[in-house]
């Protein structure tokens, strides 16, 4: 009897819990925002403390499903022959491999050295070090290297961005939630994108009807010099609210983790650009993934001065080319569709019309749950990836595949073989590195 009571009471106690659980988080009372910043911005509690390592699994290894490893395909004649540096979810390694697949050169960053303690990263507990990646890199001339260090199971992902010499020796490291994409102007600035949690209620701050409920995720492009100065600061989204171009915002939606809108490319307006005539040497191009929208911040004014909607869903990387257009990775805007749900675009940005696209093929579909990368490369064809296939691809103007390469890493779990996640990958002209000798040199 006495053992059946208790029973009820830690049943009902439990019970209890729960109901004030849920109120708290639907009322905002105490002691939601204790924890919002770890549960309702940014992922479950439950997840990030009990089941960190499911989580981590399931965000970076894939089932390998017999796909290839290294270099599948290459055409020699049509291929650009630079070097590829890519990062991925199976490390904290920067790999360098010839336009053949063959790895000249790779850094290292060791997370462990670095952050012993993890004292700076939001996570509910110390995490083992091998659940660190590299997000994004950029390879300096002499060898040093740029990075976004990352981790899945914190709030948000970000980790720091670390500058390592070309003997993966830290040279310098900046704590902070860095996320997405870096930046190197032709000046050498470094330009990187940081999300900061606000915890202050917005309401009042701005003449429009959209206010974000606290705590949510500042989108901020951070400019830095290469000594990890931080030179400036500008909070994307604050100053899309005070510029004439407010009213987009209408078209954020709560997504319940507090990530509003979520920024995730830079370019940098350089003076050999040829643009159209809303931009100008300087500014800085942003893309905004959860409202399809591309913005220019003037550093100089220190204000959005342009802004607009593109025939994107859930967008990635922009890039501005030679001729002006603009180059994305339109993650999701290509539903329905005889080939992949995902696509390269090339953009107008004087009419925001699709120009170019490729989305691979029935057999051979372009399909990125998340992520994505492109670059249009010097003989006009364009590097991409497929990101949760650790697949690496070139194609021509006309769609005709090139070269196609896979990640080599294999991770066993549960017996089955699994490949990690691309998570940046860029080719680099062979004559820019001088820290390595070109592929035939003597």
């Amino acid at each position: 009897m006495q053992k059946d009571l208790i029973f009820i009471l830690k049943f009902f106690a439990v019970f209890a819990v729960f109901i004030y659980g849920f109120v708290s988080a639907q009322a905002k009372i105490f002691p939601y925002n204790l924890l919002a910043p770890t549960i309702g911005a940014y992922g479950s509690l439950y997840n990030a403390y009990f089941n960190i390592e499911d989580m981590n699994n399931d965000w970076r290894w894939y089932a390998d499903d017999g796909q290839p490893q290294g270099l599948a395909l290459l055409d020699d004649d049509l291929v650009q022959k630079d070097y590829i540096a890519y990062t991925s979810t199976a490390d904290t390694t920067v790999h360098l491999l010839s336009y053949k697949g063959d790895e000249l050169y790779k850094w290292t960053l060791d997370v462990e050295a670095l952050w012993p303690d993890q004292a700076h990263l939001n996570t509910m507990r110390k995490v083992p070090f091998d659940y660190f990646t590299l997000r994004d890199l950029h390879v300096f001339p002499d060898g040093r290297v740029v990075v976004i260090a990352s981790l899945y199971g914190s709030t948000p992902w970000g980790a720091g961005l670390v500058m390592m010499d070309k003997d993966s020796n830290v040279l310098w490291a900046k704590d902070g939630n860095y996320y997405n994409d870096l930046h190197v102007d032709h000046a050498g600035n470094i330009y990187a994108l940081r999300h900061d949690i606000n915890t202050t209620p917005d309401t009042g701050r701005f003449d429009e009807d959209v206010a974000f409920a606290a705590p949510y995720l500042q989108d901020n492009v951070i400019k830095l010099d290469q000594q990890g100065n931080i030179l400036a600061e500008y909070p994307v989204i604050d100053m899309l609210r005070q510029s004439p171009y407010k009213n987009i915002m209408m078209y954020v939606h709560d997504d319940g983790k507090g990530d509003y809108t979520h920024t995730n490319s830079i370019e940098v307006i350089e003076a050999d650009m040829s643009v159209p005539s809303f931009l100008k040497t300087g500014d800085i191009l942003v893309n905004i993934r959860n409202i399809d929208v591309l913005a220019a911040i003037d550093p100089v004014q220190n204000k959005v001065s342009w802004a607009a909607r593109i025939p994107t869903q859930m967008p990635h990387d922009i890039d501005v080319l030679p001729n002006g257009h603009f180059l994305l990775y339109d993650n999701q805007g290509h539903l329905g569709a005889a080939e992949g749900y995902s696509r390269l675009i090339e953009l107008d940005p004087e009419t925001l019309e699709v120009v170019w696209s490729y989305a691979g093929t029935s057999d051979d579909p372009v399909e990125s749950e998340f992520w994505g990368f492109q670059q249009r490369l010097a003989n006009g064809n364009t590097m991409s990836t497929v990101p949760n296939k650790g697949r690496l691809f070139e194609v021509t103007p006309e769609g005709q595949l090139v070269m196609e390469y896979f990640l080599p890493q294999r991770h066993d779990i549960k017996g089955v073989s699994h490949h990690p996640v691309l998570t940046s990958a860029v080719k680099i002209p062979e004559n820019s590195l001088e820290f390595i000798q070109p592929e035939g040199a003597p």
